[in-house]
């Protein structure tokens, strides 16, 4: 994806020697997110790449897990950054300003 502000922007590579075949291909408008269908060496898979915001972590989530509801083909292999702190005890420079998830999103994280 692609934003003016060069703040945001996600994409997808994929290496040359790996059978590649695009299905599908949703990009969020603000440079969010990038989800692809397709087929690597013949298997399905839907492909996510987020840069998620510095608040709202939990309701941006829950946005692309009800796109992957509707998108999901094959394994999901989802990766990024989504600005989220799963245990604000293993992260040294954790401030009061950055959310933590709820254990409703925990465990959406890890499905």
């Amino acid at each position: 994806t692609h934003f003016a502000k060069k703040k945001r922007g996600v994409s997808i590579l994929i290496s040359k020697d790996v059978a590649f075949k695009l299905i599908n291909k949703h990009a969020d408008k603000l440079g969010r997110f990038l989800i692809i269908q397709c087929y690597l060496n013949n298997a399905p898979y839907t492909l996510v790449n987020v840069y998620g915001p510095h608040t709202n972590q939990v309701a941006f989530l829950a946005k692309i897990f009800q796109k992957l509801d509707k998108w999901r083909l094959g394994e999901v292999i989802m990766g990024g950054d989504t600005n989220f702190l799963l245990d604000t005890q293993l992260d040294a420079l954790a401030t009061a300003t950055i959310a933590t998830p709820t254990e409703l999103s925990r465990e959406t994280m890890v499905r």
